[in-house]
């Protein structure tokens, strides 16, 4: 057994936490972390990141998620941009029935406006948290026990796959998803962004026919191999470009997506 120093046991608390290294790595991690409270700790934040996200959920902004199951059943108009005469009858009538609530809502417009302001600072923070503890997974995304763990995962039989893409693309984004919850996303297709911007994944749960949306991970502007967790049934994933550091709930037409085989 090769004795690992400091520094690479600290390499390996990541890999650690996603139980990712083998017997040996992981009795000198375990040694390591009895004495090293700091180490504990980071280890800690790192498993944070499978519930950070598992409270977010909420029902999608109408005309946004309303053709994502168009998108993952291969309508090829589902991504394109409709105009108003080209809603269906269902969707008019619920964005009228909005627009006719706005004066409703106005009266309340102090109340409102002040829980939610007190709710996005709560939110914002969160959803800060989780990108700088996916950041500095991906940091560590090069080291080879995060690539023996999701070479392990896509070699499960147990796993699930998704390919996301938009419709008559090539595949833009693969998910593999374990039963215990721990998924693997790889991007290398997805175009780099700009300054500002970042990529946010989504799995989609509930009604095929209008699923609701929960964040299950922000993963930066060029996201290459990213780890995540999801907890209970899911339908599929999306991706959407948010600006930085990402959002509890999106606007966006989501870039890519695809079911669960």
């Amino acid at each position: 057994m090769v004795e690992l120093n400091t520094d690479e046991l600290r390499e390996l608390l990541g890999a650690y936490a996603l139980d990712a290294v083998d017997d040996d790595e992981r009795a000198q991690v375990e040694r390591f972390l009895s004495s090293d409270p700091h180490a504990s700790n980071e280890v800690a934040q790192f498993r944070e990141l499978a519930a950070l996200m598992a409270n977010t959920g909420g029902d999608a902004p109408v005309g946004v998620w309303d053709r994502i199951a168009d998108v993952i059943h291969g309508d090829p108009t589902a991504l394109a941009p409709r105009s108003r005469s080209a809603r269906s009858p269902v969707l008019a009538r619920i964005e009228d029935a909005r627009r006719r609530r706005v004066p409703r809502g106005f009266r309340a417009a102090a109340v409102v406006a002040a829980a939610a302001a007190a709710a996005a600072i709560a939110l914002g923070v969160k959803v800060g948290q989780q990108q700088h503890h996916i950041q500095t997974l991906n940091r560590a995304l090069g080291r080879s026990p995060f690539q023996r763990a999701y070479d392990a995962a896509r070699a499960d039989p147990r796993a699930r796959t998704a390919s996301l893409s938009a419709v008559g693309a090539v595949p833009a984004a693969r998910v593999v998803l374990l039963p215990d919850g721990s998924g693997y996303f790889t991007g290398d297709a997805l175009a780099p962004l700009g300054p500002g911007r970042t990529y946010q994944l989504w799995a989609l749960v509930g009604d095929p026919a209008a699923p609701t949306a929960i964040s299950a991970g922000v993963l930066g502007p060029a996201p290459r191999l990213a780890v995540f967790r999801y907890d209970g049934k899911v339908l599929g994933f999306a991706v959407t470009e948010e600006q930085a550091p990402g959002v509890v709930k999106s606007a966006n037409q989501p870039v890519a997506a695809g079911l669960l085989a």
